[in-house]
């Protein structure tokens, strides 16, 4: 059996009990013959259709919800194992039936007594800085990676980690106990002051293999011991002329877009060029080459290129003085030129004049006097003053990538080449590359990535539709085309729903300073992320590699990093029978019967990807045709 297949393969899966007991692949594609052969297994005919390995979501949180409901719909979407944390507004622990497999994550510090934590914890999860004021942050960060080390749990950091002079800009109300914030009233008009404008310094004496060249400014000890806020710094012409501008050759500029062009028509990375490393070119003509270019290369380029990148900034300035109107001028009529004017005598003063003259006597006509002439008045076309709390733009401008890439920084500085570690809770394209190129030093570093952060953009959020507000946020066009580069070329391991149900009436107020933080999505990362694949998919070979490379995204690299790859994410023999039985061409779109259908921002969206059957540890939990499906599986701790 090839145990790294590029393209799904025809088969039989033999299941007694819970585990797959083989997997017999065949070249027949009639079942009828199959049957015959292997009479004593109950053979299920799926010919038409594909299987593959039940998702396993690593980021998960339980806010308004109920395991119930948080597990029926995961399991209508292919997810068989949830790995949840305990929310922060509205904690629930309760259960009566559960569709699918559940996993406890313990929010840790300093504080916590790694020695006594109770058996049904199977993952731990970090904060550097606290997202609600139920949440301690980690103060002594190596203490933290360690213990978690010798107790044998993964453990998941949140690398976010804002300034909290500016923190303020961003949500008036993050911090604010939940009786609290219903009972505040934040100014309409809103904060004035963007985060993104005033970058926390940041070291620029990195190592020779760091590519975030940060663009935030330095500050004096008794700017922050008075608790002012941090000035930019004004740059010279010629010093942003450095900035943005990258200098490079011919041959290097065509073979960026000869790579631009290879994603942008959806060309199939396979796993060789995966791996690949910075090889010399060989000589042509006699002529050598200084150094070489490949893949990865081109992405630092352009991830460092998107650092100097301050479109969010510009859209929320535009949105705050859009209430200033433009000035436009009234054409003034001037009157038509006389026919003749020979007659009119002119007082020439200099030569250059009497050349005028002497021309226009000759062709009949004069020079035209400056006329005094009073402009009209200046016209502005001022509209009502937005409301700048409701403009995503304004909220996106105030949550700046730097705080993650901090983050992440503060981080590596206190790993050790046997560290586990898993970053969560990350957008910035730029902050996940470097957990991509620290990995030369340590190699068990791995990261994830959210659907949404996939499938939307900044641009794409209306005024005041606060379902999208999340922490991190959802940034612009140009970080998610580099998420997706990211993610082909194995700088993100895994794709995982980062679920949060919120209250709708706490949800969807509109106001994105006091609308609370969280994405409901669970259930809908398969149908998502395969619609994704599919936009640039021009031949079938490329779609079913992807079929492939879409499991390893879901079910298999999360199992490994939760370290149960022995039991789950892959369909093989001695494996939980998680199995998900899916029309990869079926259209489809959020119905209202989806629990989560108020706060979803995905559900007027096109989906691609109909599922007809879920099985959990070999019992049938999800039937499409079967109008009483779900059905309840049991619970299972996995540790």
């Amino acid at each position: 059996m090839d145990t790294k297949p590029r393209h799904p393969q025809i088969g039989l899966i033999l299941i007694e009990d819970d585990i797959i007991q083989d997997v017999i692949l065949t070249d027949s594609t009639s079942f009828l013959k199959l049957q015959e052969k292997y009479q004593e297994w109950a053979l299920q005919d799926y010919s038409d259709l594909y299987i593959s390995p039940g998702i396993i979501d690593i980021n998960t949180r339980l806010e308004w919800d109920t395991y119930d409901k948080l597990t029926l719909e995961a399991v209508k979407g292919g997810v068989t194992l949830i790995y949840a944390e305990l929310g922060y507004y509205n904690p629930s622990t309760e259960w009566e039936n559960l569709y699918c497999d559940l996993a406890h994550v313990k929010v840790v510090d300093e504080t916590t007594r790694f020695d006594l934590l109770d058996n049904n914890i199977s993952a731990l999860k970090g904060y550097l800085f606290p997202p609600a004021s139920t949440i301690k942050s980690i103060s002594n960060l190596e203490y933290v990676l360690g213990a978690a080390q010798r107790c044998g749990l993964p453990l998941m950091i949140d690398p976010t980690m804002p300034d909290p002079r500016m923190l303020y800009m961003a949500s008036p109300l993050r911090l604010e106990k939940l009786e609290e914030r219903y009972n505040t009233d934040v100014i309409s008009s809103g904060s004035t002051v963007f985060a993104a404008a005033f970058p926390e310094s940041m070291d620029k004496s990195s190592s020779e293999d760091h590519s975030i060249e940060s663009l935030s400014s330095s500050q004096e000890d008794s700017d922050e011991d008075n608790g002012q806020p941090i000035k930019s710094i004004s740059l010279q012409a010629s010093e942003i002329k450095n900035l943005i501008f990258h200098k490079r050759s011919i041959s290097d500029e065509k073979k960026e877009n000869h790579i631009q062009e290879r994603f942008a028509t959806g060309i199939v990375i396979n796993e060789e060029e995966e791996k690949l490393e910075s090889t010399p070119k060989p000589q042509v003509s006699g002529r050598s080459r200084k150094s070489s270019y490949d893949i990865y290369s081109d992405l630092d380029v352009r991830i460092k290129a998107s650092q100097n990148n301050i479109e969010d900034l510009c859209l929320a300035e535009k949105s705050t003085y859009s209430f200033a109107g433009q000035t436009s001028f009234l054409s003034v009529d001037i009157p038509k030129k006389s026919s003749s004017l020979s007659s009119i005598s002119i007082q020439v003063e200099s030569p250059q004049l009497q050349l005028i003259s002497e021309r226009c006597e000759t062709e009949g006509t004069l020079p035209h006097r400056r006329r005094n002439i009073r402009p009209m008045p200046i016209q502005i076309k001022a509209n009502a003053k937005p409301d700048v709390s409701k403009d995503y733009n304004y909220y996106l401008a105030n949550c700046p990538e730097h705080w993650e890439i901090c983050g992440v920084e503060k981080v590596l500085e206190n790993v050790k080449s046997s560290s586990k570690i898993h970053f969560s809770n990350l957008s910035s394209a730029a902050a996940i590359n470097r957990v991509r190129q620290f990995r030369h030093k340590c190699q068990n570093l791995t990261c994830e990535i959210a659907a949404v952060q996939l499938f939307f953009y900044s641009s794409m959020i209306k005024i005041a539709d606060t379902r999208f507000k999340n922490s991190p946020p959802i940034r612009n066009h140009g970080n998610c085309n580099l998420l997706w580069d990211l993610l082909k070329m194995k700088g993100i391991d895994c794709i995982c729903s980062q679920h949060a149900s919120l209250a709708p009436a706490s949800k969807l107020c509109g106001n994105f300073q006091q609308s609370f933080s969280g994405i409901s999505s669970i259930g809908c990362t398969l149908a998502s992320i395969w619609q994704m694949l599919n936009i640039p998919v021009n031949h079938h070979d490329q779609l079913e590699h992807y079929i492939v490379r879409l499991a390893k995204w879901l079910s298999l690299y999360p199992a490994k990093i939760m370290g149960i790859d022995n039991k789950r994410g892959k369909i093989d023999k001695g494996r939980y029978a998680d199995l998900i039985v899916w029309d990869p061409r079926k259209k489809h779109i959020i119905n209202q019967g989806y629990c989560y259908y108020m706060t979803c921002p995905l559900v007027t969206a096109d989906l691609l990807g109909k599922i007809h059957k879920v099985y959990v540890r070999g019992r049938l939990a999800y039937d499409l045709d079967d109008l009483n499906s779900p059905y309840s599986v049991g619970f299972e701790v996995v540790r």
